[in-house]
Protein backbone atom coordinates (compact mmCIF):
# COMPACT_ATOMS: atom_id res chain seq x y z
CA UNK A 1 0.00 0.00 0.00
CA UNK A 2 1.51 3.12 -0.75
CA UNK A 3 2.46 6.21 1.83
CA UNK A 4 0.17 8.99 1.97
CA UNK A 5 2.49 11.87 1.90
CA UNK A 6 2.38 14.37 4.79
CA UNK A 7 1.61 17.85 3.94
CA UNK A 8 2.64 19.15 7.89
CA UNK A 9 4.59 17.86 10.63
CA UNK A 10 5.08 19.28 14.39
CA UNK A 11 8.05 18.20 16.48
CA UNK A 12 8.23 18.98 19.55
CA UNK A 13 7.16 22.12 19.56
CA UNK A 14 7.16 25.12 21.95
CA UNK A 15 6.23 28.45 22.19
CA UNK A 16 6.24 31.21 25.09
CA UNK A 17 4.12 34.68 24.83
CA UNK A 18 4.95 36.98 27.80
CA UNK A 19 6.77 34.43 29.81
CA UNK A 20 3.70 32.15 29.91
CA UNK A 21 4.34 28.78 27.82
CA UNK A 22 1.41 28.48 25.66
CA UNK A 23 2.45 25.33 23.38
CA UNK A 24 4.02 22.83 25.60
CA UNK A 25 6.04 19.87 23.01
CA UNK A 26 3.54 19.27 20.80
CA UNK A 27 4.42 16.83 18.32
CA UNK A 28 1.90 15.49 15.24
CA UNK A 29 1.51 15.03 11.99
CA UNK A 30 -1.30 15.58 9.15
CA UNK A 31 -1.67 13.39 6.39
CA UNK A 32 -2.54 14.82 2.15
CA UNK A 33 -6.13 15.05 1.85
CA UNK A 34 -6.95 14.37 5.46
CA UNK A 35 -9.31 16.79 7.79
CA UNK A 36 -7.94 17.36 11.39
CA UNK A 37 -10.36 18.48 13.85
CA UNK A 38 -8.10 20.60 16.08
CA UNK A 39 -10.29 21.47 19.72
CA UNK A 40 -9.68 22.17 22.86
CA UNK A 41 -11.16 24.37 25.14
CA UNK A 42 -10.74 28.18 24.93
CA UNK A 43 -6.74 28.89 25.81
CA UNK A 44 -5.69 25.39 24.98
CA UNK A 45 -3.52 26.71 22.04
CA UNK A 46 -5.17 26.20 18.95
CA UNK A 47 -5.05 29.77 17.64
CA UNK A 48 -1.76 29.83 18.67
CA UNK A 49 -0.78 26.37 16.35
CA UNK A 50 -2.79 27.78 13.35
CA UNK A 51 -0.77 31.13 13.82
CA UNK A 52 2.46 28.89 13.66
CA UNK A 53 1.85 26.66 10.74
CA UNK A 54 1.19 30.27 9.11
CA UNK A 55 4.38 31.78 10.30
CA UNK A 56 2.91 34.76 11.95
CA UNK A 57 4.84 33.92 14.87
CA UNK A 58 7.91 31.59 14.95
CA UNK A 59 8.22 28.65 17.69
CA UNK A 60 10.93 29.09 20.34
CA UNK A 61 11.98 25.31 20.11
CA UNK A 62 11.18 22.26 17.97
CA UNK A 63 10.42 21.70 13.53
CA UNK A 64 7.70 22.56 11.63
CA UNK A 65 8.01 21.09 8.62
CA UNK A 66 4.81 22.17 5.94
CA UNK A 67 5.03 20.09 2.41
CA UNK A 68 8.11 18.50 3.31
CA UNK A 69 9.97 21.91 3.99
CA UNK A 70 10.92 24.91 6.01
CA UNK A 71 8.08 27.24 6.70
CA UNK A 72 9.03 30.53 4.56
CA UNK A 73 6.52 33.19 3.39
CA UNK A 74 6.26 32.26 -0.11
CA UNK A 75 5.55 28.31 0.49
CA UNK A 76 2.71 29.73 3.26
CA UNK A 77 1.07 32.51 0.70
CA UNK A 78 0.86 30.04 -2.45
CA UNK A 79 -0.13 27.10 -0.51
CA UNK A 80 -2.24 27.92 2.80
CA UNK A 81 -5.43 29.57 3.00
CA UNK A 82 -6.77 30.76 6.28
CA UNK A 83 -10.55 31.71 6.16
CA UNK A 84 -10.28 34.61 8.34
CA UNK A 85 -7.05 36.21 7.15
CA UNK A 86 -8.01 39.03 7.29
CA UNK A 87 -11.31 41.38 6.78
CA UNK A 88 -13.68 41.78 4.35
CA UNK A 89 -14.41 45.49 2.90
CA UNK A 90 -17.52 46.83 3.93
CA UNK A 91 -18.09 49.12 1.52
CA UNK A 92 -17.74 46.89 -1.43
CA UNK A 93 -20.35 43.71 -3.05
CA UNK A 94 -19.22 40.60 -2.16
CA UNK A 95 -17.83 39.92 -5.95
CA UNK A 96 -15.66 42.89 -5.45
CA UNK A 97 -14.39 41.36 -2.50
CA UNK A 98 -13.81 38.38 -3.93
CA UNK A 99 -11.77 39.49 -6.95
CA UNK A 100 -9.66 42.03 -5.27
CA UNK A 101 -8.77 38.91 -3.23
CA UNK A 102 -7.96 36.80 -6.43
CA UNK A 103 -6.40 39.48 -7.98
CA UNK A 104 -3.61 39.42 -4.71
CA UNK A 105 -2.70 35.72 -5.98
CA UNK A 106 -2.81 36.59 -10.05
CA UNK A 107 -5.63 34.26 -10.21
CA UNK A 108 -6.54 34.45 -14.25
CA UNK A 109 -9.89 36.51 -14.42
CA UNK A 110 -11.79 34.71 -16.57
CA UNK A 111 -10.79 31.51 -14.20
CA UNK A 112 -11.48 33.47 -11.44
CA UNK A 113 -15.27 34.66 -12.21
CA UNK A 114 -15.58 30.92 -13.11
CA UNK A 115 -14.27 29.87 -9.51
CA UNK A 116 -16.36 32.61 -7.95
CA UNK A 117 -19.67 31.90 -9.98
CA UNK A 118 -19.00 27.91 -8.74
CA UNK A 119 -18.31 28.43 -5.45
CA UNK A 120 -21.04 31.31 -4.66
CA UNK A 121 -23.55 28.64 -6.40
CA UNK A 122 -22.59 25.94 -4.20
CA UNK A 123 -22.61 27.82 -1.16
CA UNK A 124 -26.26 29.51 -1.72
CA UNK A 125 -25.40 33.37 -2.60
CA UNK A 126 -25.12 33.97 -5.77
CA UNK A 127 -28.19 36.18 -5.78
CA UNK A 128 -26.21 37.67 -3.12
CA UNK A 129 -23.32 39.38 -5.29
CA UNK A 130 -23.60 42.86 -5.95
CA UNK A 131 -24.56 43.02 -1.95
CA UNK A 132 -22.13 45.19 0.38
CA UNK A 133 -20.68 43.14 2.59
CA UNK A 134 -21.39 45.64 6.05
CA UNK A 135 -24.80 44.69 4.78
CA UNK A 136 -24.94 41.26 5.46
CA UNK A 137 -25.63 38.67 8.33
CA UNK A 138 -22.56 37.38 10.43
CA UNK A 139 -23.58 33.92 8.77
CA UNK A 140 -23.42 35.35 5.10
CA UNK A 141 -20.01 36.88 5.92
CA UNK A 142 -18.69 33.45 6.78
CA UNK A 143 -19.68 32.03 4.22
CA UNK A 144 -17.84 34.88 2.04
CA UNK A 145 -15.04 34.42 3.93
CA UNK A 146 -14.74 30.25 3.75
CA UNK A 147 -15.00 30.97 -0.48
CA UNK A 148 -12.66 33.56 -0.30
CA UNK A 149 -10.10 30.87 0.91
CA UNK A 150 -11.32 28.08 -1.46
CA UNK A 151 -10.68 30.50 -4.60
CA UNK A 152 -6.63 29.76 -4.67
CA UNK A 153 -7.33 25.67 -4.18
CA UNK A 154 -5.06 25.67 -1.46
CA UNK A 155 -2.69 22.47 -0.82
CA UNK A 156 -3.92 22.98 3.09
CA UNK A 157 -6.71 25.57 4.20
CA UNK A 158 -7.27 26.26 7.45
CA UNK A 159 -10.70 26.96 9.43
CA UNK A 160 -10.63 28.75 12.49
CA UNK A 161 -14.75 28.55 13.66
CA UNK A 162 -15.98 27.97 10.41
CA UNK A 163 -19.80 27.21 11.63
CA UNK A 164 -19.69 30.50 13.79
CA UNK A 165 -23.29 32.33 12.84
CA UNK A 166 -24.13 29.77 10.61
CA UNK A 167 -27.37 27.86 10.85
CA UNK A 168 -28.14 24.28 11.16
CA UNK A 169 -28.48 24.07 7.46
CA UNK A 170 -25.82 25.94 6.03
CA UNK A 171 -23.39 24.07 8.96
CA UNK A 172 -24.82 20.82 7.35
CA UNK A 173 -23.72 22.67 4.11
CA UNK A 174 -20.50 23.46 4.81
CA UNK A 175 -20.04 20.04 5.71
CA UNK A 176 -20.73 18.55 2.47
CA UNK A 177 -18.59 20.88 0.72
CA UNK A 178 -15.53 20.50 2.36
CA UNK A 179 -16.16 16.80 2.63
CA UNK A 180 -16.21 16.91 -1.25
CA UNK A 181 -13.83 19.39 -2.19
CA UNK A 182 -11.02 17.39 -0.27
CA UNK A 183 -11.90 14.33 -2.50
CA UNK A 184 -12.16 16.30 -5.56
CA UNK A 185 -8.65 18.80 -5.10
CA UNK A 186 -7.22 16.57 -2.10
CA UNK A 187 -6.93 19.22 -0.18
CA UNK A 188 -5.78 18.89 3.32
CA UNK A 189 -7.89 20.84 6.29
CA UNK A 190 -7.55 21.76 9.69
CA UNK A 191 -10.37 22.97 11.26
CA UNK A 192 -10.46 24.99 14.67
CA UNK A 193 -13.93 24.36 16.20
CA UNK A 194 -15.80 24.51 19.34
CA UNK A 195 -18.57 22.79 17.09
CA UNK A 196 -18.29 18.99 18.13
CA UNK A 197 -22.07 17.44 16.63
CA UNK A 198 -21.32 15.65 13.77
CA UNK A 199 -17.69 15.79 13.62
CA UNK A 200 -17.14 12.21 13.54
CA UNK A 201 -18.86 12.34 9.96
CA UNK A 202 -15.99 14.99 8.76
CA UNK A 203 -12.81 14.45 10.73
CA UNK A 204 -10.36 12.13 9.63
CA UNK A 205 -8.19 12.44 12.71
CA UNK A 206 -8.90 14.64 16.16
CA UNK A 207 -6.05 16.28 17.72
CA UNK A 208 -7.44 17.66 21.04
CA UNK A 209 -5.34 20.72 23.08
CA UNK A 210 -5.64 21.08 26.59
CA UNK A 211 -3.43 23.83 28.27
CA UNK A 212 -1.00 23.65 25.23
CA UNK A 213 -0.30 19.79 25.54
CA UNK A 214 -1.70 17.60 23.24
CA UNK A 215 -3.86 15.37 25.07
CA UNK A 216 -5.39 12.78 22.91
CA UNK A 217 -5.02 12.15 18.21
CA UNK A 218 -4.89 9.52 16.12
CA UNK A 219 -7.87 8.56 13.49
CA UNK A 220 -11.28 9.10 14.97
CA UNK A 221 -12.77 5.90 14.32
CA UNK A 222 -9.67 4.61 16.07
CA UNK A 223 -9.94 6.76 18.90
CA UNK A 224 -13.65 6.30 19.47
CA UNK A 225 -13.17 2.68 19.46
CA UNK A 226 -10.22 2.62 21.80
CA UNK A 227 -12.03 4.52 24.53
CA UNK A 228 -15.26 2.37 23.83
CA UNK A 229 -13.71 -1.28 23.34
CA UNK A 230 -17.37 -2.82 23.91
CA UNK A 231 -20.92 -2.44 22.10
CA UNK A 232 -23.37 -0.69 24.35
CA UNK A 233 -27.05 -1.01 23.92
CA UNK A 234 -29.87 1.58 24.19
CA UNK A 235 -32.96 -0.18 25.83
CA UNK A 236 -35.90 1.39 25.13
CA UNK A 237 -39.13 0.45 27.40
CA UNK A 238 -42.69 1.64 27.68
CA UNK A 239 -43.13 3.15 31.24
CA UNK A 240 -44.89 0.93 32.78
CA UNK A 241 -42.27 -1.52 32.11
CA UNK A 242 -39.28 0.35 32.85
CA UNK A 243 -38.71 -0.49 36.29
CA UNK A 244 -38.77 -3.89 35.61
CA UNK A 245 -37.29 -4.21 32.41
CA UNK A 246 -34.10 -2.07 34.57
CA UNK A 247 -34.45 -5.30 37.36
CA UNK A 248 -34.15 -7.40 34.70
CA UNK A 249 -30.71 -5.73 32.97
CA UNK A 250 -29.00 -4.84 35.84
CA UNK A 251 -29.40 -8.88 37.06
CA UNK A 252 -27.70 -9.55 33.43
CA UNK A 253 -26.07 -6.57 32.34
CA UNK A 254 -23.43 -3.68 33.34
CA UNK A 255 -26.09 -1.19 33.57
CA UNK A 256 -23.96 2.45 31.98
CA UNK A 257 -27.16 4.67 32.87
CA UNK A 258 -31.11 4.69 32.77
CA UNK A 259 -33.60 7.64 32.40
CA UNK A 260 -36.76 7.29 34.08
CA UNK A 261 -37.67 10.36 31.75
CA UNK A 262 -37.51 8.88 27.98
CA UNK A 263 -37.45 5.45 29.72
CA UNK A 264 -34.58 4.31 28.32
CA UNK A 265 -31.09 1.64 29.97
CA UNK A 266 -28.11 2.18 28.71
CA UNK A 267 -25.79 -1.35 29.27
CA UNK A 268 -22.62 -2.23 28.20
CA UNK A 269 -21.70 -5.62 26.98
CA UNK A 270 -18.36 -7.90 28.07
CA UNK A 271 -16.94 -8.10 24.02
CA UNK A 272 -17.98 -6.91 20.44
CA UNK A 273 -18.70 -10.90 19.75
CA UNK A 274 -22.36 -12.09 19.39
CA UNK A 275 -24.33 -8.58 20.40
CA UNK A 276 -26.91 -9.58 18.33
CA UNK A 277 -27.95 -12.83 19.68
CA UNK A 278 -27.50 -10.43 22.77
CA UNK A 279 -30.31 -8.05 21.14
CA UNK A 280 -32.12 -11.04 20.35
CA UNK A 281 -32.04 -12.78 24.05
CA UNK A 282 -32.92 -9.54 26.14
CA UNK A 283 -35.96 -8.84 23.11
CA UNK A 284 -37.30 -12.55 23.61
CA UNK A 285 -36.82 -12.39 28.00
CA UNK A 286 -38.50 -8.73 28.25
CA UNK A 287 -40.71 -6.24 26.88
CA UNK A 288 -38.88 -3.50 24.92
CA UNK A 289 -39.50 -0.97 22.40
CA UNK A 290 -36.64 -1.24 20.57
CA UNK A 291 -32.81 -1.77 21.30
CA UNK A 292 -30.16 0.31 19.35
CA UNK A 293 -26.32 -0.26 19.44
CA UNK A 294 -24.21 3.20 20.86
CA UNK A 295 -22.69 5.10 18.44
CA UNK A 296 -20.16 6.85 20.35
CA UNK A 297 -19.07 10.65 19.29
CA UNK A 298 -16.24 13.00 19.04
CA UNK A 299 -18.24 14.91 21.47
CA UNK A 300 -18.51 12.55 23.62
CA UNK A 301 -14.83 11.43 23.12
CA UNK A 302 -13.90 15.25 23.61
CA UNK A 303 -15.45 15.43 27.26
CA UNK A 304 -14.59 12.25 28.44
CA UNK A 305 -11.07 13.12 27.68
CA UNK A 306 -10.50 16.15 29.34
CA UNK A 307 -12.68 14.75 32.18
CA UNK A 308 -16.11 16.38 31.80
CA UNK A 309 -18.86 14.06 32.51
CA UNK A 310 -20.65 13.27 30.17
CA UNK A 311 -24.34 14.70 30.28
CA UNK A 312 -26.97 11.81 28.43
CA UNK A 313 -30.38 13.63 27.41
Amino acid sequence: MEDIPLILTLSKVNKSISQKKVINDVSFSLEKGKILALLGPNGAGKTTIIRLITSLIEQDSGVISVFNGDINPSNIRQNISVQNDGNLYENLTIFENLKIWGGFYEIPEDHLEVKISELTSRFEISERLNSKVGELSKGMKQKVLIIRALLTNPKLLILDEPTSGLDPYMIDLLTKILTEYVKRHETTIIMATHQLLGLESIADDVLILNKGEVVVHGKTTQLISDCWPTVELDVLSDKENFENNLDYLTANFNVIHSSFDINITRIMLETKDNHSRVIADIANDIPVNGITIVNHTVKELYFKTLGVEQIYE
